[in-house]
C-alpha cells in the first residue's frame, strides 16, 4: 500500500505532498472521532442499568477520562502533522540554493567586515605573522591524505613524506590559494594564546568571500564558535550548522527560501564551517568534537577549526585520531625587527624623538629564537626595548603596543 502510494505520488516527495493535502480532514476525522466514541460510551453507562445517581457517576469518570484521553490523541494527532509537514516541505531547487548562498555570504562579509574595522586589521595592514606547519608530525595527516601532489609515504630512506608549509597573515591571498590547492580544503590552525589563530581565519574567511566571484561554486565560509557544538544533541556536524544558520541568519528564513534551505546548505557542502575555538571546551568534550569532526565529514566537506596547540595535541590524542586531509599551521614569533616595521607604519610619518630611538633599540635588539632558553638577551639588564621585544613578540601584545601608546598624547 505505502509502495503504492509512493508510485502515484511521484515518489516521496509526491507522498508528503499528498500527506500535507489530507490535513484538512484528518483533523476534523480525529475530532469526530473522539466525540463519537464519549458519545456512545456515554450512552452505554446510562443504558448498563442502576440506580439514577450510580449511571450519573458512572457517566462522570468514563466523561472525564475520554476527555483527558482526546485532549492527548489531539496533541499527539497535531504534532505528528507538524512533523510532517517538515518533511513534506518541498526541497530546494539549485536556483533557491544559489540565492540562499548569496544571501548568506553577503551577511558573513559584513558582519566580519566589522569585526575587522573593530581590530584594526586593515588599518594600516595586518600584522605580518609569520605561519608554517608544526614540527610534530603526531598533529597532522600523512602528507598524501592532504596534498594530492605530495609523494606517497615512504620514501628511499623508508621516511615517511612530510608537508612543509609557510604562510603570512600580510598575504593571505597566498595562502588561500594553498588552501585551495589541497585535497579536501580543511586546515586546523594552532597557537598559544594572543597569536592570531583567530585573526588568521577571520581573514581568510573574508579573502574567501571577497574572491567569490572567480570561484562561484564555492561553499560560503561561516565563523561559529565551537563551543556552541553539543555532539550529544547533534551528532553530525552538519545538523548543528543548520541550527545555527537558522537562529543567526533570520533572512534564511524568508517563506519563499522554503524551510528546509537551511538543512540543504548544510547537508550538500555549500558550507565551509570555520570553528573557532576547540581549547574553550573541557577536555572530554574536545575530544567528542574531534571525534564527531572525523565522523561527519564526507569526502568533500571543507573545515577550518582553531585551537591552543596544548589542548589540540591533548584531543586527537585521546581520540585516537588526527583530523582527516586537514593541513596544520602554527605561528612563529614576530621578530623585534617586524614589531618595529609594523609600528612604524602605524605612527605618524614624523613619530618624534622618542618613538625614534624606540624603534632604533628595538630593531637592534636580537630575536627570541636567538637566545637559549633562560637566557637573557644580551644587554637585557639595561635596555628596556628587550622588555618591548618580548612583549611584542604576539599579535596581542603588539596590538595593545599600538593601542595604547601610539594615541595622540601617549606616553
Amino acid at each position: 500500500m505505502i509502495v503504492d502510494l509512493v508510485q502515484r505520488g511521484g515518489g516521496i516527495g509526491g507522498t508528503m505532498a499528498i500527506v500535507g493535502k489530507a490535513k484538512g480532514w484528518w483533523t476534523w476525522l480525529a475530532v469526530l472521532a473522539v466525540v463519537a466514541a464519549v458519545v456512545a460510551l456515554v450512552v452505554w453507562a446510562f443504558l448498563a442499568g442502576g440506580k439514577l445517581d450510580e449511571r450519573l457517576e458512572r457517566i462522570s469518570w468514563i466523561s472525564g477520562g475520554l476527555l483527558g484521553a482526546g485532549v492527548l490523541v489531539v496533541g499527539t494527532v497535531r504534532w505528528a502533522w507538524r512533523r510532517s509537514g517538515r518533511l513534506g516541505a518541498a526541497a530546494p531547487t539549485e536556483d533557491i540554493l544559489a540565492q540562499a548562498k548569496k544571501l548568506l555570504a553577503d551577511l558573513v562579509k559584513q558582519q566580519w567586515q566589522q569585526e575587522e574595522r573593530l581590530r584594526s586589521l586593515a588599518d594600516p595592514d595586518p600584522i605580518p605573522v609569520r605561519w608554517r606547519t608544526p614540527d610534530a608530525a603526531e598533529v597532522m595527516d600523512h602528507a598524501i591524505n592532504i596534498d594530492p601532489s605530495a609523494a606517497p609515504p615512504g620514501g628511499p630512506a623508508g621516511e615517511p613524506a612530510r608537508l612543509w608549509w609557510t604562510a603570512s597573515s600580510a598575504d593571505i591571498g597566498a595562502l588561500a590559494d594553498r588552501f585551495r590547492r589541497t585535497r579536501r580544503r580543511r586546515l586546523v590552525i594552532l597557537g598559544g594564546p594572543g597569536t592570531g589563530k583567530t585573526t588568521l581565519a577571520m581573514q581568510l574567511l573574508l579573502h574567501l568571500l571577497a574572491d567569490r566571484d572567480h570561484h562561484p561554486g564555492e561553499p560560503v565560509p561561516v565563523l561559529l564558535p565551537v563551543a556552541g557544538w553539543d555532539t550529544r544533541r547533534h551528532p553530525r556536524l552538519q545538523d548543528w550548522i543548520a541550527d545555527r544558520l537558522t537562529s543567526d541568519y533570520p533572512a534564511l528564513r524568508a517563506p519563499e527560501l522554503g524551510a528546509q534551505v537551511a538543512s540543504a546548505l548544510a547537508w550538500r557542502g555549500h558550507i565551509l564551517p570555520v570553528l573557532d575555538g576547540l581549547d574553550e571546551l573541557p577536555p572530554p568534550v574536545q575530544t567528542a568534537v574531534i571525534t564527531a569532526l572525523n565522523r561527519s565529514l564526507g569526502g568533500d566537506d571543507q573545515l577550518i577549526l582553531t585551537s591552543r596547540t596544548t589542548e589540540f595535541t591533548a584531543a586527537i590524542s585521546a581520540a585516537g585520531d588526527v583530523i582527516t586531509s586537514a593541513a596544520v599551521l602554527e605561528p612563529l614569533p614576530l621578530t623585534p625587527a617586524a614589531a618595529a616595521d609594523y609600528l612604524t607604519r602605524c605612527l605618524p610619518p614624523s613619530p618624534g624623538p622618542a618613538w625614534q630611538h624606540t624603534l632604533t633599540a628595538l630593531r637592534a635588539t636580537p630575536p627570541a629564537d636567538q637566545t637559549r632558553p633562560g637566557q637573557t638577551r644580551p644587554g637585557q639588564a639595561r635596555r628596556p626595548a628587550a622588555a618591548l621585544a618580548d612583549l611584542t613578540t604576539t599579535p596581542l601584545g603588539l596590538w595593545l603596543v599600538r593601542t595604547v601608546y601610539t594615541e595622540p598624547g601617549a606616553d
